[in-house]
């Protein structure tokens, strides 16, 4: 969760405030969710704390299979490819 805060250190005569990001973490939770196994034509992936503030997947790909190219709104997503012969 990200929240806005405005700098003291930004405001001089003359000037617009400028804003900094600072980061509030929550408590890691004590239960662990049990991963989500989904198989498809492409592959299969685990799937771990489903809609919840974070959604994790460990996806595998096939070779010589692509996933499907899809464009979702009000979220964002970070790839991280582990494989070194993988093409993106």
């Amino acid at each position: 969760m990200w929240k806005s805060e405005a700098s003291p250190h930004s405001m001089t005569d003359n000037s617009t405030s400028v804003s900094k990001m600072t980061y509030v973490t929550k408590p890691i939770p004590t239960d662990k969710p049990n991963p989500d196994h989904v198989v498809r034509p492409w592959g299969q992936f685990k799937q771990y704390a489903f809609n919840e503030d974070c959604t994790v997947s460990l996806m595998e790909v096939r070779p010589g299979m692509r996933l499907s190219l899809q464009s979702h709104t009000g979220r964002a997503e970070l790839w991280i490819v582990m494989d070194e012969g993988a093409q993106v």
